[in-house]
């Protein structure tokens, strides 16, 4: 129901943000380079495509969890 109402109130040709949310432990070392490792990741998969490819951006939103 989402995508679907997402994707009529989305005008021709606009691009649409889809938010993605990771949860890591960024006081550790793994959680430091996994956030490092996927921010570069996306950034080499749109420098490699370009925007042209699909009408959704994916924005990687990171949080470090509660304790």
């Amino acid at each position: 129901l989402f995508s679907s109402a997402a994707a009529q109130n989305a005008t021709v040709g606009a691009k649409t943000e889809v938010h993605v949310g990771v949860i890591l432990d960024l006081g550790s070392l793994v959680g430091k380079i996994a956030r490092t490792s996927i921010l570069m990741a996306m950034e080499d998969f749109y420098a490699a495509h370009g925007n042209h490819c699909s009408p959704k951006r994916c924005t990687v939103v990171v949080r470090s969890p509660l304790v």
